[in-house]
């Protein structure tokens, strides 16, 4: 029986993830299935906090025998891949770098070759077809224009609350303004700046920064960041993974961590007009940005030494 509780538990953490950080998958993953159904034997909370979930459910189905409308992001961002390949078509030599270069990226595959002959041959309505069925949320890359920049806080914002020695800012163009990135927990900060710097250590082989398996690298990276006292610091790493109620094992807090992570991101982005998507991970995805984005300057240089599996 412990054998199929726990297991249940780890789907009911796995698709609860789903749907309230991809909801368009979790649509197409039950979109022959009744919901309600699914709720009724407890695979999803209801009532209370749960209301967040519904709309992940039900807001976006099309009306009957409608078209289903791609959100503007998406739609500029197929629209500049388009582009890509049109210049590619019309170059008499062929030489398209930046095609090249976002497809090899994309699928890191001899592969790239034989897509682009095809796509040299294709026609802008089945490119936009093969952009939205094939490319996903990789395609917002075409248009990150963002940057990402950790510095340390020598006095330029006040030590109070989430607000570390080291502090995030984004900054959109070269002469943009540079925007005061908060989140609302110590936690969300570090692990954001956790998987920043797995980004930028280019020699790393797996694709994705396991908390579990980090947590040394973890907790010296906390006391960088804010003052506290060793034992808090154990206790609030072991409650990411997981919280005893009631004499029960529950699983731990680190999806409201990302949750909390992608929410401040989606409003900052909103700001910009850009999609937050690949600035933001997933409950098992890493970012999708490169580490082109990312900047630790000056004394935050030396974040970039904390080695994570």
């Amino acid at each position: 029986m412990i054998f199929y509780t726990d297991n249940l538990l780890q789907f009911k953490r796995i698709m609860t993830a789903v749907c309230v950080y991809e909801p368009e998958l979790f649509l197409q993953l039950f979109e022959h299935i009744d919901i309600e159904h699914i709720v009724s034997y407890g695979c999803f909370p209801s009532g209370g906090s749960g209301n967040r979930y519904e709309f992940s459910v039900h807001s976006k189905q099309p009306a009957a025998g409608a078209e289903p409308q791609m959100d503007p992001y998406k739609m500029r961002m197929l629209e500049n891949f388009v582009d890509m390949c049109r210049a590619y078509r019309e170059d008499a030599l062929n030489q398209c770098t930046d095609l090249q270069r976002f497809l090899r990226d994309l699928y890191e595959s001899d592969a790239v070759n034989a897509i682009m002959f095809l796509l040299k041959r294709a026609d802008d309505e089945t490119i936009r077809r093969f952009a939205k069925c094939h490319l996903g949320n990789e395609a917002s890359l075409l248009h990150a224009v963002v940057d990402i920049i950790v510095r340390k806080n020598d006095n330029l914002e006040r030590m109070t609350g989430n607000i570390g020695h080291y502090i995030i800012y984004t900054c959109k163009g070269k002469d943009g303004e540079e925007k005061l990135l908060k989140f609302t927990n110590q936690a969300s900060t570090v692990y954001y700046l956790m998987f920043l710097i797995g980004r930028c250590h280019q020699d790393r082989l797996l694709p994705f920064v396991e908390l579990r398996m980090n947590q040394e690298p973890f907790l010296e990276l906390y006391r960088q960041v804010y003052d506290e006292h060793e034992t808090t610091l154990l206790y609030k790493f072991k409650t990411l993974l997981q919280r005893e109620e009631s004499g029960r094992i529950r699983a731990g807090r680190l999806h409201e961590i990302v949750y909390d992570i992608r929410k401040h991101l989606d409003e900052r982005f909103k700001d910009y007009g850009e999609d937050f998507r690949p600035y933001a991970m997933t409950a098992s995805h890493h970012l999708t940005i490169g580490a082109e984005h990312i900047y630790f300057e000056g004394e935050a240089k030396q974040l970039l030494q904390i080695d994570f599996k």
